[in-house]
């Protein structure tokens, strides 16, 4: 987009540049107001969804673990997983890999199958 922009600003003279300058101005404020609202939406669905998701695991899990981060309870469930033998964890940062790995010590879960079904039950009613 902003290639195209800038494509235009500097191939428009004249008066049809005065147009476009004027549309472009008008057309660009409300893309950003447009993205603002629909970042704002993501962000509320995103929280809306681990909400489900924490609420419908939680009550499987050993209560010392339910507070632990989604992620970390979504690595965990994985790797306790009968027949998974890697896990595949993005590295983004060395902060985040410490904390992925912290599950590495936990004992596995016995009750994998009910929390995937948890999870997707959760994802369904969310819709």
């Amino acid at each position: 987009m902003r290639y195209l922009v800038a494509a235009l600003d500097h191939r428009l003279e004249g008066e049809i540049a005065d147009a476009w300058a004027a549309w472009r101005d008008a057309y660009l404020a409300e893309l950003d107001d447009t993205l603002r609202r629909l970042r704002a939406q993501a962000s509320r669905n995103s929280v809306a969804q681990a909400a489900a998701l924490h609420s419908a695991i939680d009550p499987l899990l050993p209560a010392e673990r339910r507070s632990e981060g989604l992620s970390r309870k979504a690595l965990w469930t994985a790797i306790s997983t009968p027949g998974v033998t890697c896990v595949l964890n993005g590295m983004r940062s060395a902060a985040y890999v410490d904390d992925s790995s912290a599950v590495l010590g936990w004992a596995s879960l016995e009750t994998v199958e009910s929390i995937y079904a948890a999870a997707s039950g959760a994802i369904t009613q969310l819709g």
